[in-house]
């Protein structure tokens, strides 16, 4: 109908196409944090690119359209229901122990906001993924100190 419309739909397109991305790279990995490494990783890298939704992401209250902030409210559950979905495949296998799946993908989706939007004008790519493994291995394994752990 118009640019702004237009601007909406390619908002739209460029989510679906990340979504999409970030399936096909999780679909045949085993394990937990590999899943997440991997979604994390590849949604990071296509974000990092050049397309509309990374700005409306990193700036959603600078917004004052309601239907772009709803896209950017759509990205986020999205992403938390693919997080709460690995992670509900993990508890099933015994792979790991969650009390309260929604909270954990909650806290893991807010984390990987606060780290994609620190990371992505740097431009060490690496180390910006390392930064995002860091947060999941943290997540797997805590900061409690054990025995025997030097």
């Amino acid at each position: 109908k118009n640019k702004d419309e237009l601007y909406k739909e390619i908002l739209r397109n460029e989510m679906d196409f990340i979504f999409k991305e970030m399936l096909k790279k999780v679909e045949n990995i085993n394990g937990v944090r590999e899943k997440l490494h991997s979604m994390f990783e590849t949604e990071y890298l296509l974000l990092r690119g050049d397309i509309n939704l990374s700005e409306v992401l990193i700036k959603p209250f600078e917004n004052s359209d309601r239907e772009i902030k709803n896209i950017v409210e759509e990205f986020y559950e999205r992403q938390r229901k693919m997080i709460r979905q690995i992670l509900q495949e993990g508890v099933e296998k015994d792979e790991v122990v969650i009390d309260d799946v929604s909270l954990l993908s909650l806290a893991m989706m807010a984390a990987g906001q606060g780290l994609f939007s620190y990371f992505r004008d740097i431009k060490d790519e690496k180390k910006a993924i390392k930064s995002m493994g860091y947060l999941i291995d943290t997540l797997f394994c805590g900061i409690a100190a054990r025995k025997g752990r030097v």
